[in-house]
């Protein structure tokens, strides 16, 4: 039964009474122009008709900016407060009211400009096919859709104020040739670094992203986010959902031609092309790289899906087996434009690129290290062995349940139900309990090749140490060749898609240009997607676009202006109890966990030195480690450097000295070796394979660093913790005890 609303005041009277009342209410809507569209909730039927009373704002202008930031400068620490329940909790202006009703504030005026005003804010109602304004579409199919855009450079001064003097540092260190973890220091990003940068200016480097996501299960809108994230910062800052922004945002009924992307580029390249002012320097943007899913990258595009000839973005060849003209693959990045008559270029209509390629050419952008192996590799892989098996080399090794294997704390336990897991734990699956029977021989040789293949050329891209290694291309080409040499002749059938094809044959060419390429993958954004599910869509509300577009920005000034005042005011966040709580919810708190500190066991007296203090458990680099192991997580495992070596190793306790300084872990050593890769070397060769091919295989994939069988333990040593990478996992598989390294470079999940 249909809900009765009254809408605006009353304008719209009582919609689905009578045809003919219907139609002169439609046309009153249009002759109103300034209806508060945000007052009330509709469903998605008065969505549509609202949609035809929008009026076209132009896609510039500016909004004055030192009126919302003296807004939030103007308010208390407990407002602060109140702004970020509110942010968190709705996007209904009528729940805002409601609040604001039960309990009056001082600043409650300034509070409702900030949570309701959407003047910063620009939207325009095109044709989802050819993005043009309703008005001037002249498509046959015409499909009525929406987009927003945000005031990018009030967004960009946010930013700066978060993480403006880490960007800086970052790019000074690049400078100096220092040690960082930015991808801005290698390879093709370095070169665009050195020729955008300027003296006394300041240039911000950013990836796009833009991907389809649903506001909830019944939802008939397709909702695509236009985000970016700035490259030009550390592991640990550019990890944050803060670092990623939403610029723009579509919605409609149909998903977005690769036109409305064109449109959004458009407006944002006209955007940056104005200098903002930041603390007195002078600061440009500019978009260098782009990340999506396979699926959204041939949209933007504008190619064929991954079966049609020609339509693999860095090739002329998506099938790898057909070699072009029987002789090699045909790169795009030496075609370029100009392919020949008798080859397919891969596009919907041949020579009509996107406009987008000529600003980000599709062969110059990285592989998406998450859809690849996450949603790609390792989820097939996992369907093989726990799901239904397609592939015939998979024959046999069907398992109907997970043996639970003790993760790290900071991991959430594996999930019994593989169709139920995310991304994320489909690779803690694959990298545990997958790579450890490879290791144990419960596999058969062919399968346990692939897997650990899979497995090193993961690590390589993910592994904390990985920006610092100097032989780490030479590493990844030959991973990715052995890989290429075992697909293709015991099992080419997995080469069947996009996936496996862009892993053996594009891998390398990847991280020649930009090197690991975890932190160019689209995992922050797909995360940022989640978070605009989740937090910020809790129901369809009139003008969700606005809403969606005001909410994120406004918790990016929220943070801004917390970040201001703590560099303000010296120990701002553990001046009071409101600031502290601002803190601790925004995850910026900077009190330290607290360490129980006891004199040293007379068994580790040996190991100690004068003004020692002891502890079962401490927290490196916001770490846990412990040697304490709880029923379902283990801390106690590590990785740690010994020269140029990795080692593993049991967390016995920690020493450091009074207030936390100087902090050593004490160590037992596990005693390795590599008899799991020479008793799958022996099986490989009795089943046929060369031996040629299993000293290859050998050559490439035997090293400590990607995972080892333990003999025992040696004496406990002292490590400073200086020198720890990570966590390792420990587990027995069919009476084989594995090490394992699970540590990674931060990123969000």
């Amino acid at each position: 039964m249909k809900r009765n609303r009254v809408l605006a005041r009353d304008l719209f009277g009582s919609l689905g009474q009578n045809g003919k009342k219907r139609k002169e209410e439609e046309r009153q809507m249009e002759e109103l122009s300034t209806i508060d569209e945000c007052n009330e909730r509709i469903d998605d039927i008065e969505l549509n008709e609202m949609n035809t009373c929008v009026v076209n704002i132009p896609e510039n202008g500016s909004v004055e900016e030192n009126t919302r930031e003296s807004l939030w400068k103007a308010m208390s620490l407990n407002d602060l407060r109140r702004m970020l329940f509110l942010l968190n909790t709705t996007l209904s202006k009528r729940a805002i009211n409601s609040y604001f009703e039960l309990d009056s504030h001082t600043n409650e005026s300034a509070m409702k400009q900030l949570l309701m005003d959407s003047d910063h804010i620009y939207e325009v109602e095109v044709c989802a096919l050819c993005s043009e304004d309703v008005e001037r579409c002249e498509c046959v199919d015409q499909s009525k859709a929406k987009i927003a855009f945000a005031d990018y450079n009030v967004l960009l001064k946010s930013l700066l104020d978060v993480y403006g003097e880490d960007i800086v540092e970052t790019q000074r260190k690049i400078l100096n040739s220092s040690k960082t973890t930015s991808p801005m220091n290698f390879g093709y990003l370095k070169r665009k670094f050195v020729e955008s940068r300027s003296k006394n200016a300041l240039t911000v480097h950013f990836q796009s992203g833009f991907d389809g996501i649903r506001l909830h299960n019944k939802s008939r809108y397709k909702v695509w986010p236009f985000t970016m994230m700035p490259l030009d910062m550390e592991d640990r800052e550019r990890c944050s959902i803060r670092s990623v922004i939403l610029t723009s945002l579509y919605i409609g009924k149909k998903e977005p031609s690769y036109k409305v992307h064109d449109r959004i580029v458009s407006w944002l390249l006209n955007e940056m092309s104005r200098d903002v002012e930041w603390r007195g320097l002078k600061v440009s943007s500019k978009l260098i790289s782009a990340i999506h899913d396979d699926q959204a990258r041939r949209k933007i595009y504008n190619l064929k899906s991954h079966a049609s000839k020609g339509s693999c973005p860095f090739c002329l060849n998506q099938g790898t087996l057909r070699k072009v003209n029987n002789v090699t693959t045909i790169s795009r990045a030496v075609m370029k434009e100009a392919v020949p008559d008798g080859l397919e270029d891969g596009l919907v209509e041949r020579g009509n690129y996107s406009q987008f390629h000529a600003v980000i050419p599709m062969y110059t952008s990285p592989l998406d290290l998450f859809h690849i192996f996450n949603e790609g590799v390792f989820e097939r892989t996992l369907n093989e062995l726990f799901g239904v098996r397609r592939l015939s080399i998979f024959d046999g090794c069907e398992t109907r349940s997970i043996s639970p294997v003790p993760l790290p704390s900071k991991y959430r336990q594996i999930s019994g139900r593989i169709k139920d897991i995310t991304g994320s734990e489909k690779a803690c699956i694959f990298e545990s309990v997958v790579i450890g029977r490879a290791f144990s021989g419960s596999l058969p040789p062919i399968v346990s090749w692939i897997i650990v293949g899979l497995h090193v050329l993961y690590r390589l891209n993910i592994d904390p140490l990985s920006p610092f290694k100097i032989n780490f291309v030479d590493n990844v080409s030959k991973c990715a060749e052995s890989l290429q040499e075992i697909i293709e002749k015991y099992a080419p059938e997995m080469i069947n898609g996009s996936k496996v094809h862009q892993l053996i044959y594009h891998s390398t060419e990847s991280v020649k240009l930009y090197g690991p390429l975890l932190p160019l993958s689209s995992q922050s954004h797909e995360h940022s997607y989640h978070h605009l599910q989740r937090v910020l869509c809790p129901e369809i509300t009139n003008g969700v676009t606005k809403s969606i577009l005001r909410t994120t920005q406004n918790k990016l000034e929220l943070y801004a202006e917390v970040y201001r005042r703590a560099e303000e005011t010296e120990d701002f966040l553990t001046s009071c109890f409101d600031a502290a709580k601002l803190g601790e919810k925004m995850g910026i708190s900077m009190t330290k966990r607290r360490t129980k500190l006891i004199n040293v066991p007379i068994e580790f007296a040996y190991l100690a030195s004068e003004g020692d203090l002891f502890s079962d458990t401490f927290y490196v680099n916001g770490f846990r480690y412990s040697s304490k192991v709880a029923n379902s997580s283990d801390d106690s495992n590590v990785m740690y450097r010994t020269g140029n070596k990795i080692r593993y190793g049991k967390v016995i306790g920690f020493l450091c000295k009074e207030g936390l300084e100087d902090v050593r872990l004490l160590i037992s050593p596990f005693l390795i070796s590599n008899s799991h890769m020479k008793s799958l070397a022996e099986r490989s060769v009795t089943s046929g394979i060369s031996t040629q091919l299993c000293q290859k295989l050998l050559d490439t994939f035997c090293d400590a660093s990607y995972g080892a069988v333990v003999t025992g333990l040696a004496d406990t040593i002292v490590v400073h913790q200086s020198y720890i990478v990570g966590h390792a996992v420990y587990f027995s598989e069919n009476a084989i005890n594995i090490i394992l390294p699970f540590s990674q470079r931060p990123m969000l999940s």
